[in-house]
């Protein structure tokens, strides 16, 4: 591999790195939404019981208009009486 090569798969290489790191900092500083891409193993954009990874208890509460799923809506309000924080980019 010459020096062209070499150089072209150094910067795929880092700019790879930088956007999953991205991604997994955008999810820590949402974990609503690092909750639901986790857990969300069909692809379908809500979490269903089987596919939730906490307690049973949990999913419960989350699930508030009771359908069965945790949307991300109802993951960004949290388990009802737990305080909100003030989150970027809701």
């Amino acid at each position: 591999m010459g020096k062209i090569g070499l150089i072209l798969s150094v910067l795929v290489f880092t700019a790879m790195t930088m956007s999953f790191a991205s991604a997994a900092e955008e999810s820590r500083e949402n974990p609503p939404r690092g909750m639901i891409e986790h857990d969300d193993r069909d692809g379908d954009g809500v979490v269903s019981r089987s596919e939730f990874s906490g307690p049973a208890d949990h999913f419960d509460k989350l699930d508030t208009n009771g359908d069965g799923t945790i949307q991300k809506s109802e993951a960004m309000q949290g388990p009802p009486g737990m305080p909100r924080r003030d989150r970027k980019n809701q």
